[in-house]
Parts: C-alpha cells; sequence; structure tokens
C-alpha cells in the first residue's frame, strides 16, 4: 500500500467515536489543504487509537499528514448496487511550525566561512 503525505493548515478536531465489539477508537481531524484558493479544500483524516495526542496541534498550525488510503465496497441499504467507502487512515503528523533544531545550532552563519587569518609571526 503506498503512503502518501499532504500538508496544510490545521483546522479542528472531530469527535473520538468508538465502535465493535473490540472497543476500536477512531478520531477524525481536519486540514486545510487547500488555503490559497477562492474555494478551499477541507481533508478529512482519521486516526485508529491514540497513536498521536491530536491535542498538540492549534488550529491554523501548518502541518505533514502522513496518510494511505483504504476503501471497501458495501451493497447499498436498499440492496440494489453499491457504493465505495474511502477513508485517509493517518499513522503521523508533524508541526511545520517550528522546525526541532539542536540546541547551539539556531544561529549558524549561511553560506561560506571567511577563511580563518594567517596572523602567524614566521
Amino acid at each position: 500500500m503506498a503512503h502518501l503525505e499532504q500538508t496544510g493548515k490545521f483546522k479542528a478536531v472531530g469527535q473520538k467515536v468508538t465502535y465493535g465489539t473490540k472497543g476500536k477508537t477512531i478520531k477524525k481531524f481536519y486540514i486545510d489543504i487547500d488555503v490559497e484558493s477562492q474555494y478551499p479544500t477541507i481533508g478529512e483524516f482519521q486516526f485508529f487509537g491514540e497513536k498521536i495526542a491530536l491535542n498538540q496541534f492549534k488550529p491554523g498550525d501548518q502541518v505533514k499528514v502522513k496518510f494511505s488510503i483504504s476503501g471497501k465496497k458495501r451493497p447499498n441499504k436498499d440492496g440494489i448496487g453499491y457504493f465505495f467507502a474511502q477513508n485517509l487512515d493517518a499513522f503521523d503528523m508533524v508541526s511545520l511550525e517550528q522546525q526541532n533544531i539542536p540546541e547551539g545550532y539556531e544561529n549558524v552563519p549561511q553560506g561560506n566561512p571567511e577563511p580563518p587569518l594567517d596572523d602567524l609571526p614566521f
């Protein structure tokens, strides 16, 4: 199964839903994918279980989501024909707001450093 990535602005977290006899939980969240468009595109993703603490993200945070697409063919309620249910199953999400920079590397000069002065007396 192919893994995909999507960046966008974090919008909101949906309610946690528990279903099945084993108590499987799903938490949905929403990402504004196309913020520059007149008609924004909002993606609905879901996490299974407690893979990530979604409360660490605030609305408006720039994030990157890693996910896969899953789908199932199911019969219509009337028994005639089928419909396809598809989900965007997220397995990782990171904030792009602040990159993790190791301590002491905040002010590293860019470009080529100046060569050291040769001040030896001989």
